[in-house]
């Protein structure tokens, strides 16, 4: 499975294959794109159903690639997001 990262900037780069653990992906986008980050960013992928889910440690990981592998899909795109609009984001959502 090829794997896309997604900047902010809509800036995307290709990962030949997609590491087997979140350390290593999060190792990986560090290295690969060191000067294009955020300061401050999470991780996250979008499902069929467009729901965006955050990615934060293996299980999230291997989630999100049973997922694209159920859904066919042969390239899991992540993306990356400043931590500022996770604020904006979770500030838009009505508390129960």
């Amino acid at each position: 499975m090829f794997c896309k990262l997604v900047l902010p900037s809509n800036e995307i780069h290709k990962l030949c294959s997609l590491p087997s653990t979140f350390d290593q992906l999060s190792q990986t986008i560090q290295t690969k794109l060191q000067n294009k980050l955020p300061q401050d960013f999470s991780l996250k992928y979008k499902d069929s159903d467009d729901e965006m889910f955050t990615l934060s440690c293996d299980d999230d990981l291997q989630a999100a690639i049973m997922t694209a592998k159920q859904e066919n899909v042969k390239t899991l795109r992540i993306f990356i997001i400043p931590s500022t609009e996770n604020i904006m984001a979770a500030s838009d959502k009505p508390l129960l």
